[in-house]
Parts: C-alpha cells; structure tokens; sequence
C-alpha cells in the first residue's frame, strides 16, 4: 500500500511538471505567432489556405515536442542512477529504460505537441489577412490576451501546488525527526533473533535469552537491556480481547489489541512511563503464577473508563472467567509502534516468563553511540551458537527515521520538481510581460512624453504581473486543499493548510522577479522613437 501510495504521487507530481511544461509550450508558440504573422499573411494571400496553415505550424509544435521528447530520453539514460538514491524506498522495479519507455515517451511527446498546438496554430491560421499584412497582430486582440494570461494562471496555480505539497512534506520530516513517540528512540540499538528457524525448543530458548541479557548488560557503557517479541515500526501482532462486561451498544464484544511480549526491564530499557501499579515483577508474573499483563493509557480508558483497572481481568473469550483472563499489573503510557503518522493504538503486554517466544529482539541502551555495541553483541550472539544468525540489527532511532522513508522520496523529487516548476513558471510569466511591455511601447512612449516617471512604468507591468500571481494563487490554494487529502497519509503534524502563507509569498515574489526585468527594460524606451513607430 505505502509502494502504490508513493507511485501515485509521483505519478501526479510528474503529471503536474507535465502540465506546466506544455501550458508554457503553449505560450511560447503564442508568443512564435506574433514574429510570424507577417510570414503567415503572405502565404494566405497567395493562396494558402486555413487548414495547410494548421497543419504547417501544427508539425513544427509536434516536431518541437517530439524533439524534446528524445532529449530528455537521452537525459533518462544518464540519471537512471540518481533515482534508487532519490527513492529511499524499495519499488521493486527496475529504472533501466526500455523501448515500453521509449514508446510512451515519444507518444507523450506527440500528445503534448498535438494538444497544446492545436490552439495557437488555429489562432495564428484565423488571423485576417489584410490586418495582417498592414502588420496587425492576430495574437493582440483581447481573446488572445485572455487566453496567453490564462496559461500563466493555470502554470503558477500548478507552480503553487507543488511548491505547497514540497513545503507540507518537508515541513512533516522535520517534525516527525524530532518526534517523541512516547519513549526514547535515541542510543538504543536493536537486535533481532529467530530462535525457532534455528531449531530450539521452549528450554534451550529460556536458557539462551538468559544468557545473551546477563553478557549484554556486563558490555562496557550498556545501561539497560531487556527483550521484545516486536520491533517498533516494523509492524506488531494484534490479540483479541473481550471487554470485562459485554456491552450491547457496541458493535463486537471485542477489541483488536497490539501485543507484545517483553522481558522484565523492558519499559525501563524503552523509558516507557509507567503510570499504575508496579508492572512485571518477580511477585506478580513469574513462571507459575496466573498470567498478568500491562496495558496501555488508552486501553485502561477503553476498557475501564474512569475506573483503576489495576487488579482486573482482561478476558480473552466471551465467557469472561478467571481461567481465561489475564491480570493487570500496570498501565504504561501509550507509544507509537507501527508509524509516527497514526495515533496511538491500544496496546497490551504480557511477561517473557510466562509466554515464551522465539521470535525475539534485544535492546540494548548505551553510552557512547550504540552503532560501537554492534560488534561484541555479534560477538556474544556468536559465541553462543556460531550458527545462529542475526536477522536485524542497527539503531532504534534510525529504524524510526526510515519509516518516514515515503515521505522522504516524496518531498525530494516534488523539491526537485518544484523548483522546475518555478522555472517554467517564471519563464512563462516573463514572456508574457514581455510581450505585453513590447506590444504597448507607443503607449509608454506617450505616457513618458508626457511626464510620466520610470517608476510609473515599473508599477504599470508589476501591476499585472501582481494581478496573475493573485489569480494563479487563489486557483492554486483551492487545488491544495482539494488534493490535501492525498498526502494525508504521508504528512505528520502538519495540515493542508500549513504552508499557505510561505507559498503565497514565494509566489507573489516570483510574479515580481519574472516582471520585474521587462518592466525596467519598458522604462528605457525613447518617447521620440515610440512615437515614430506608430
């Protein structure tokens, strides 16, 4: 699910980058029309007519975009190997290219051309011939104005999109490394056995675990070590348990619990805060006493709210007797075991002495570094059993950071993608002003030649470069929001709404940048000169 989950969205950034690249292609033909129109005239008037012209500037486009097509093919090919470094996750595909690549490629390509041609080949083929000649644009008129800004929109809505989905992303990462999931992730390493795929019975087991502590806590800095039967975010078996009185207004009579077995020590080794009663003890779960068990905070509410659930039965049929129930001994705060992005589930635990398992991890807690306990916890391992290996084995705080690793690939290639974006969308931006600040000269002339300052020209092309940004941020706002529910799953103490106000800014200053340059040049014009053109 997280596999699919990371394809989607890069699938959508991907499409996103798509859609700007095309939208500003679209532009930029706009903008080839212009230079063109003269040539385009003649050839009408000599007899050309609307459909020949279409078809003509309909195979330069598509020549255009295939041509780029093959480009970033060959681009492919050399940063294939970027990628598996870029996805710190495992697809379990291969990124060579192949000729299904090439072909979706290239028939992209001939998309993008065809479709985002069509409209200024039609445009440009309509124009009126006598207009024309006299040097009239077909691409000045006000339809054609709408539609050039309308791409900037539609380019910065999108720029906006994605600069907010990089911006929610990274913002998640930063949170969620600095998380606490309710104990500490930091100088703890981890080390997981498989005593069953060794062959070792219930006895041998006992003795072993027994023997890897006591050696392991006699290591040099080791603070604390106990045992596990679950690894936090690397997925923990659940129970059903049967709520101590039935309840007719609830669904089931049971509940679905996390559950782990763990040595004595365990929260200590963890710093799990204990919150009630004394926990596992020599007293209350050694190996013939009736079966106990720690549950968590959330637990205790669920199953006893408002009430001390210290000394009760958790039963684990419907019949709800003391025979199949286990005691509780302590309540612990409640942890994060599977992701930093849910809540907290209810979790129980029952004692090593009294339920054997042969699947089992170690944790150990020391100073310096655990990374340097690696060696001789192997070397214990070892000696012990020669042949028996360690199946995991690294620190619990990096095991916390790799289960962010989706969002990780996520939020690198939607930066990458993102300052693309902004790129193509500046350009596209800038052409546009450009042009405008190129087709109204004589109006500037007229406006310098009487009185008015270089300044007034800057706020006059700001004023409409401003006026889009506005329009493609509150265009691009409502996108955020609508698609926010798409990172949810990937995002941790954040909310769609977070980022707003840093991308609106970032924005409005890229609207500013991509005109600020044809507005100064606008201000250089000679009032003499511009008035003669006319």
């Amino acid at each position: 699910a997280a596999i699919a989950r990371v394809v989607t969205l890069l699938s959508l950034v991907a499409a996103v980058v798509l859609a700007v690249a095309c939208a500003n292609l679209a532009n930029l033909l706009l903008a080839r029309g212009v230079a063109r129109a003269h040539e385009l005239g003649v050839h009408a008037a000599l007899g050309a007519g609307r459909v020949r012209l279409v078809r003509q500037l309909l195979t330069e486009s598509v020549l255009l975009a295939v041509g780029g097509g093959i480009v970033a093919l060959l681009l492919t090919f050399w940063t294939t190997r970027a990628l598996p470094a870029l996805l710190p996750i495992a697809l379990g595909v291969t990124f060579r290219p192949d000729l299904s690549v090439f072909g979706f490629a290239v028939g992209v390509s001939v998309a993008a051309g065809v479709i985002f041609g069509i409209v200024p080949a039609v445009r440009v083929s309509g124009s009126d011939i006598v207009e024309t000649l006299k040097d009239g644009s077909p691409l000045a008129g006000r339809r054609a104005g709408w539609l050039r800004n309308g791409l900037v929109v539609v380019q910065l809505a999108l720029s906006f999109v994605l600069l907010a989905a990089a911006g929610l992303l990274l913002r998640s990462l930063l949170l969620a490394q600095s998380a606490d999931p309710g104990y500490n992730t930091r100088d703890l390493l981890t080390l997981s056995l498989n005593l069953d795929m060794a062959g070792y019975d219930e006895e041998r087991g006992r003795a072993l675990y027994d023997e890897v502590l006591q050696r392991t806590g006699r290591l040099p800095g080791v603070e604390a070590v106990a045992l596990g039967s679950d690894l936090p975010f690397g997925g923990w078996s659940r129970r059903s348990f049967y709520y101590p009185e039935p309840r007719p207004e609830q669904e089931l009579e049971f509940v679905e619990l996390d559950i782990a077995t763990v040595s004595a020590g365990y929260f200590e080794t963890l710093q799990i805060p204990l919150l009630a009663g004394p926990g596992f003890t020599a007293a209350n779960a050694g190996r013939e006493m009736p079966p106990a068990i720690v549950i968590s905070e959330s637990t205790a509410r669920l199953m006893w709210p408002n009430q001390d659930p210290i000394g009760r039965l958790l039963p684990m049929n419907n019949q709800r007797v003391a025979e199949s129930s286990l005691r509780v001994v302590g309540v612990v705060a409640d942890v994060q075991v599977r992701s930093l992005r849910e809540t907290p589930r209810p979790a129980a635990y029952v004692a090593a002495e009294q339920s054997y398992e042969g699947r089992m991890t170690l944790f150990a807690r020391a100073q310096p570094e655990p990374p340097d306990l690696a060696r001789p916890m192997r070397a214990i391992i070892s000696d012990l059993d020669p042949d028996l290996g360690v199946l995991r084995m690294g620190s619990l705080h990096e095991r916390m950071g790799r289960s962010l690793r989706d969002t990780l690939a996520v939020a690198r290639l939607a930066v990458i993608f993102g300052v693309l974006v902004v790129v193509l969308a500046g350009v596209g931006l800038y052409g546009v002003v450009s042009y405008v600040a190129s087709s109204r000269t004589h109006e500037v002339g007229v406006r310098m030649a009487l009185g008015a300052h270089a300044r007034d020209v800057v706020k006059l092309f700001l004023f409409q470069a401003t006026a889009l940004a506005a329009a493609g941020i509150t265009l691009g706002a409502l996108l955020t929001l609508a698609v926010g529910g798409l990172l949810a799953s990937l995002l941790y103490g954040v909310s769609a709404r977070d980022p707003l106000t840093i991308t609106v800014i970032g924005t409005v200053a890229l609207a500013l940048i991509a005109a600020a340059v044809p507005a100064l040049r606008a201000t250089r014009i000679n009032p003499v000169d511009a008035l003669r053109q006319e």
